[in-house]
């Protein structure tokens, strides 16, 4: 392959990452900008990529509570997987036990009516 072909083939790849990361990066901006009002109760689209505190501000429940109940440091930085490893436990389970801990948050609490997501 000749230096032009190499150099098409190495922009292509770095046209398909911006593209990618770039749609990736507008999706989790639109969820931390959704209206208050904005119920966001699907949580099944909770994924191991998340961190707690992410998690938290998403699905506009409190932090420190589900921090909490999830036995991890209130800050919320780890992603649900890197909490999986440490726990050496299936990372499906831990996503299946954040989702319902998320609901259970979510039905103590009365939903937000104005203002910016918590962080």
């Amino acid at each position: 392959m000749t230096r032009r072909g190499w150099v098409a083939l190495l922009a292509g790849a770095l046209l398909v990452l911006a593209v990618f990361f770039g749609a990736r990066a507008y999706r989790s901006w639109q969820a931390l900008h959704r209206p208050a009002t904005a119920a966001i109760t699907d949580t099944t689209q909770i994924q191991p990529w998340m961190t707690v505190r992410y998690v938290a501000r998403v699905y506009r429940v409190p932090r420190a509570e589900l921090a909490a109940q999830l036995g991890v440091a209130p800050d919320g930085g780890a992603t649900l997987l890197a909490l999986a490893h440490e726990r050496s436990v299936p990372v499906g389970q831990l996503v299946a036990e954040v989702r319902q801990d998320v609901r259970d948050l979510q039905a103590r609490q009365p939903p937000a009516d104005t203002g910016p997501p918590t962080q």
